[in-house]
């Protein structure tokens, strides 16, 4: 899990060039507010970057269970679809 979060945290970083420090320091924070007011256009791209890294699919219900909401929370999503 510790690597996955570690790969969010730098994808995030690189694709909206935010500090990697920021980033980690700011992991479980909404990812709607501070630090990083990010458009739900951007959750996409994160969305189908990750698919497309990881080889997985997300569905609705990773969308609208909040599994999109804090760079923690994705990387959970994204272990639990490895893992499955």
């Amino acid at each position: 899990m510790e690597t996955i979060l570690n790969d969010v945290c730098k994808i995030v970083s690189n694709l909206f060039n935010i500090s990697l420090d920021d980033v980690k320091n700011n992991e479980e924070r909404c990812l709607f507010s501070q630090p990083f007011y990010f458009r739900p256009t951007e959750l996409l791209f994160i969305f189908f970057y990750l698919e497309e890294k990881y080889n997985i699919h997300f569905d609705e219900k990773d969308v609208f269970d909040f599994s999109f909401i804090s760079i923690r929370s994705i990387a959970n999503n994204v272990s639990n679809h490895i893992n499955n």
